[in-house]
């Protein structure tokens, strides 16, 4: 029997960094109680940051007091296919009687279609810059011929993560190394596991849980963009653009050559997710700090980012023990010193808190102040770095306790999520080992 065919991106990305076509349609400006019409071409451009932009042609009698007018913000509004759309515009100009006009959306992403549908069959996204895991649990029979697949099931959902096909996956990847910037390195199809129809809104729903899960895979924001949601007969019904946003993170917990380990996290993850506002609120939260502070780009400095990491533990904990297992009381938890919240977060997870020895200049300093384990260390150095009056000096611990309380986070999300397989550990160079708390 033979492979199926990969599934194909609905976009031409091949050209980045030149801006790629998304959509074409019917536009209008509206100023001063005039309307102009055209057509307006919605486009992603990567330089010099990723953004979607729209680029409007209308006819409109023009002089150069007139160019000026529409230059402008105040009164001046824009639609496509009848939707307004909110933002500014850029670069305005004049040629054979034709208005040239850059409108820069102020919100992302922007949708055509009927948001309100309910008969989607699958809906592709694009992924820019996500890993080229290996490894995936799937039979052979049932990869794409010549594309790697991580396919991930929860709920009655299934979402495929494709490679490109041919060498395209590691073209980019060379491309990305050499040159940054982003490209298109898989293609995600979201679909249901018996082949019935969706709502848009189901679909966004889904690619909200894939963009967080994506993002602690990858340990930088990761979103999954470009979205086209399509009937069983093939008809684009649904589209949603947005641009990708991207990080530099020198590493995260899996190891990329066991793509089977992020299958096994994503049902735990989803069920974690779908359990309660609640939950999805914690995630995303401490998602949200972790990709900043895991950044590898400088942006923000070591310092900045050992804040938010334990920002990011204190929710965690606040989260286990206030709301999910109601273990203290809120105003008990806010009695608490921040190293005892996280030594609870942490012990009552079986993750170690002893000072490791992969951190010799944070056991150092521990015995000239008596830090009696990591959660002290890291709290003290925090507490260092915030207030100007502290007579402590921890400058040489920045690095390891950045590395200690990372550790801590990725661990913690796994625990909390029931993962029981192998991460990669960040302390001890990198080794692949078992998570601490398996049974």
């Amino acid at each position: 029997m033979s492979r199926p065919e990969p599934v194909q991106p609905y976009f031409d990305f091949s050209a980045a960094p030149s801006p790629t076509r998304l959509f074409d349609g019917k536009a209008k400006l509206l100023l001063k109680g005039n309307e102009y019409t055209g057509t307006g071409e919605v486009r992603l451009r990567f330089l010099p940051t990723p953004r979607v932009t729209i680029d409007a042609r209308v006819e409109v009698p023009l002089d150069g007091s007139m160019l000026l007018v529409f230059g402008e913000n105040e009164g001046l509004e824009f639609h496509l296919e009848g939707q307004r759309i909110e933002g500014s515009c850029g670069r305005c100009d004049a040629e054979d009687g034709t208005l040239k006009q850059a409108w820069h959306p102020a919100f992302e992403p922007l949708e055509w279609g009927d948001s309100r549908a309910a008969d989607l069959a699958f809906v592709v996204s694009h992924l820019f810059n996500f890993p080229d895991f290996r490894g995936g649990r799937s039979p052979p029979a049932e990869t794409p011929n010549g594309c790697r697949q991580l396919l991930l099931r929860s709920c009655g959902w299934r979402i495929s993560i494709q490679s490109l096909p041919g060498q395209a996956t590691e073209e980019a990847w060379d491309r990305i190394r050499d040159e940054g910037g982003c490209r298109l390195t898989h293609v995600a199809k979201l679909e249901r596991d018996d082949g019935s129809p969706f709502s848009v809104e189901d679909a966004k729903q889904q690619i909200l849980m894939l963009t967080q899960f994506l993002s602690l895979v990858k340990g930088s924001s990761l979103w999954a963009v470009c979205d086209v949601g399509l009937d069983a007969n093939g008809r684009r019904v649904w589209e949603s653009w947005c641009a990708p946003r991207l990080g530099k993170p020198p590493y995260s917990w899996p190891d990329q050559f066991r793509g089977d380990h992020v299958e096994m996290l994503f049902p735990l993850f989803a069920t974690r997710w779908n359990q309660s506002e609640a939950w999805r609120d914690c995630l995303r939260h401490a998602i949200y700090w972790y990709t900043q502070a895991n950044n590898g780009d400088g942006q923000p400095g070591i310092d900045a980012s050992l804040i938010l990491v334990q920002a990011a533990l204190e929710r965690l904990s606040h989260h286990r023990t206030v709301v999910d297992r109601e273990m203290i009381s809120p105003e008990g938890f806010k009695t608490l010193k921040a190293s005892d919240r996280l030594r609870m977060l942490l012990s009552g997870l079986n993750i170690p808190i002893g000072i490791p020895a992969s951190t010799p200049e944070i056991q150092s300093t521990a015995k000239r102040y008596k830090w009696v384990d990591g959660p002290h260390a890291i709290t003290e150095i925090r507490n260092a770095l915030v207030h100007p009056d502290s007579k402590k000096r921890v400058d040489d611990c920045f690095f390891e306790a950045w590395r200690l309380s990372l550790w801590y986070l990725e661990l913690s999300i796994l625990a909390m999520c029931g993962y029981q397989g192998i991460y990669r550990s960040r302390l001890n160079q990198e080794n692949r080992e078992e998570v601490p708390w398996k049974t």
